[in-house]
């Protein structure tokens, strides 16, 4: 089996069944697809449905009650059998087209001990493929310095995401739970955490060919007007993660993921560089996007940049605290760059 399409899935049990018919639906005994239905409360029709799908290729679990992302996520990736898993949200689809593309992509990572290029290479431990809305640059990185440079948090995106079982073993996902359980980015994002493990070890694809287009997804059961608060007003936005307060934690739970990485001390400052990077983008992108609440977002900013100053002086990263002058200037010329807004420490 040379492919898993891993369907983590809740409360979209409609386009959950969409997809995987559809997949199904592909004369290919090369991929398998696995759905872990997260204890969902709506749409136990389709799921069920699913459930009674018979094909050898499906492979589908449910828990009784809802649990945290990360048990979703690592769920699906542990019934996987393929050589490599691809993760898919339930809001988006595969464009089944470019399918084959990446099944050979696959089978020339494992053929030959060449890249694309036909120069030696380490094992492929991650592919990053394109969206309908957004697609990375043809490139095949080298492990460690290489691929941290160009791969790491280049996106949060789990959908289009391809690891090899061989480096994203259970044994990993075991310790990584284990480690950081309580960590906030963990629970929300442990693609994230999987991708850094693998380009500090292995090489890295990045390929522009869109293997995702993109849902608009449907609003969840339980999801509820959310707010944040600036100066001890409070101002609603539509999502909690977009929120200042939210991106901070994020950005402290990365922060704690870069602190266990067995790499130098070079590498661990540039990788908090790009952190403080996208934490600050982020926060523009959410900006643009809701406007219309009239949010004081020059605030936000400067909560956000402020908390990440103030951050440095809490997180045992030796490194930042050699180069806490450069870190500082490197936020501060962010928050200007990117947001237009002046931190004043």
């Amino acid at each position: 089996m040379l492919l898993s399409i891993c369907i983590p899935t809740y409360n979209r049990g409609h386009q959950a069944l969409k997809h995987v018919q559809e997949i199904l639906s592909l004369d290919s005994q090369d991929i398998e697809v696995i759905v872990s239905n997260n204890g969902s409360i709506k749409g136990k029709e389709d799921y069920e449905k699913i459930k009674n799908i018979q094909d050898p290729r499906l492979n589908y679990f449910e828990f009784e009650k809802g649990q945290l992302f990360v048990q979703n996520i690592s769920q699906v990736i542990r019934m996987s059998k393929g050589d490599f898993c691809m993760l898919l949200s339930d809001e988006d689809s595969i464009i089944e087209e470019n399918l084959c593309h990446y099944l050979d992509l696959i089978r020339h990572s494992q053929k030959y001990t060449g890249n694309l290029f036909g120069e030696i290479w380490d094992t492929v431990g991650v592919i990053l493929g394109g969206r309908s809305e957004f697609q990375y640059p043809d490139a095949s990185l080298a492990a460690g310095e290489e691929a941290i440079k160009g791969a790491y948090m280049c996106g949060n995106y789990i959908s289009g995401l391809f690891f090899n079982r061989k480096i994203i073993t259970n044994n990993l996902l075991d310790q990584l739970g284990k480690k950081f359980k309580d960590n906030f980015s963990w629970r929300s994002y442990p693609h994230m955490f999987l991708i850094t493990e693998a380009i500090i070890k292995t090489r890295v694809i990045m390929d522009k060919t869109p293997i995702i287009l993109e849902g608009k997804g449907g609003k969840q059961e339980g999801v509820s007007q959310q707010k944040t608060i600036l100066e001890g007003k409070e101002f609603p936005l539509p999502l909690t993660y977009i929120s200042w307060e939210n991106r901070l934690k994020q950005m402290k739970g990365f922060a704690q993921h870069i602190k266990e990485l067995d790499v130098s001390n070079d590498l661990k400052f540039l990788m908090f560089c790009a952190l403080c990077s996208k934490t600050l983008f982020l926060l523009q992108v959410a900006k643009y996007l809701y406007l219309q609440n009239n949010i004081p977002w020059e605030k936000a900013v400067l909560a956000l940049g402020r908390g990440m100053l103030d951050y440095l002086d809490e997180v045992d990263i030796p490194v930042v605290a050699r180069r806490r002058k450069m870190v500082e200037r490197h936020i501060i010329d962010l928050a200007r760059e990117i947001n237009g807004v002046t931190i004043v420490k």
